[in-house]
């Protein structure tokens, strides 16, 4: 059947737009609205009004407020979707409002960077990357972690086993993080007489006991470490410090205070925790009850030292030949060096007699695996031939002279040999030695 029909047919009546359906016309209509005795056509800039109530309103937000899910396509005037060479070329603009969970930020508020990429390699990207490992100090970012202020506090707070710092029943503060604290406790007018007791540990499953944290009492010039419950009076501040030794520590209240006016401030650190003194321990109590004041003296003794004041260390002669009449070549007797880093030889012949007679002294020392004596390089006089005093130095660091001074340290065990020459020698001499420290 066709569609539109005319009323009154036949009789030249007015055609209607109709859709044929099934051999039934359903009218085609256009929509206008106006009061009583006007009417306008809807069309753009004349939409069909809507009465909302307030509540409605409010409930249709404009979508710049609202949540944004799904796929967004920025409107950037370039062609859709960007190239990579259009992403690397120009920074994407971004407008309108975003939002973090339900809160509304602005673009600007976004930290995106403010210039363009311009590497196209990774490579590229890599010489942009700071190197792994630790920076010098100059080029170091370093992280610090803020200190924390933990305020206890001063209400409902007074019961027995309460922590003063976190407030709870039996509490720990983790102080991971941490490691020092100085922690202040104030107690207000009118309050009884309590005690707490500063506690520790790895693990907060384990009982308390045996979990004492030492603590030093700050207004003590010399104190010693607190391992035992602390009485807290009315009107006081009392300020403690301490290492972190342990992951968890509290304030426990360990004798129930009248009134809840007692209050913990804690200020936990980074920083390493530097007691003001150190304990002495030693295993008999009696050694460390001597009470010395005034001016000490050390009595000391031994060679050298007189009244207990060490002199300048001086050692007597030695004789190491008697003088006798020698006509022979041979050697002394041998000498025991105590620790004496050189030695001066004094050589004094009194009597000489025979034809040419000629007499050489020098020193040797002792081989202590085999025995053997052997002379000391360049320690021997130059040939004696007359009554005469001969002087020959043998210790380290002297400037050497020949036949005079050679250097080289006297050992612990030495003597001296003689040559005598000529047609019926006669020496009659002695040697004396004077130690060099």
């Amino acid at each position: 059947m066709a569609d539109n029909f005319i009323a009154n047919a036949g009789a030249g009546g007015d055609t209607f737009g109709a859709d044929d359906v099934g051999g039934v016309k359903y009218p085609r209509s256009k929509i206008g609205f106006g009061i009583d005795g006007t009417y306008t056509d809807v069309a753009v800039g004349a939409e069909l009004p809507i009465a909302l109530s307030a509540a409605q309103i409010t409930a249709l937000q404009p979508l710049a407020t609202q949540p944004v899910s799904g796929t967004v396509t920025a409107n950037t005037g370039l062609s859709q979707p960007l190239t990579d060479a259009q992403l690397r070329a120009t920074p994407v603009p971004v407008s309108g409002t975003f939002f973090q969970g339900t809160q509304p930020i602005s673009a600007a508020a976004l930290p995106l960077p403010t210039g363009a990429a311009t590497e196209t390699t990774v490579a590229a990207l890599n010489t942009k990357t700071p190197a792994l490992g630790v920076a010098a100090p100059s080029a170091a970012s370093p992280v610090v972690l803020a200190n924390a202020v933990i305020v206890g506090a001063a209400a409902s707070i007074a019961a027995l086993n309460i922590d003063l710092l976190t407030g709870g029943a039996s509490g720990w503060f983790d102080a991971t993080n941490y490691r020092s604290v100085s922690i202040q406790i104030v107690g207000s007018a009118g309050i009884t007489a309590g005690a707490i007791t500063f506690e520790q540990t790895n693990d907060t499953t384990v009982a308390a006991a045996g979990n004492l944290w030492p603590v030093d009492e700050m207004a003590i010039a010399t104190p010693t470490p607190i391992i035992a419950a602390v009485t807290i009076a009315a009107n006081t501040i009392r300020s403690f410090g301490a290492p972190i030794t342990h992951r968890f520590v509290r304030v426990r209240v360990s004798t129930a205070f009248a009134t809840a006016n007692v209050q913990a401030i804690a200020n936990f650190s980074q920083a390493t925790y530097w007691r003001q003194t150190h304990t002495v321990h030693q295993a008999t109590a009696a050694n460390l009850l001597a009470t010395v004041s005034g001016t000490v003296t050390a009595t000391v003794s031994g060679a050298g030292i007189t009244g207990g004041v060490i002199s300048p260390l001086t050692v007597a002669g030695v004789s190491v030949e008697a003088s006798t009449a020698k006509t022979v070549t041979a050697t002394g007797t041998t000498i025991t060096n105590n620790s004496a880093n050189g030695v001066l030889l004094f050589i004094n012949a009194s009597v000489v007699s025979g034809t040419t007679p000629t007499l050489v002294v020098r020193l040797q020392v002792q081989d202590p695996v085999s025995a053997l004596w052997v002379d000391v390089p360049g320690a021997a006089t130059a040939s004696i031939t007359a009554v005469s005093t001969t002087l020959l130095t043998v210790a380290a660091g002297v400037t050497p002279v020949a036949n005079a001074a050679v250097s080289f340290p006297v050992p612990r065990t030495y003597r001296v040999a003689w040559v005598i020459g000529g047609t019926t020698p006669s020496f009659t001499f002695s040697v004396g030695a004077q130690y060099i420290i």
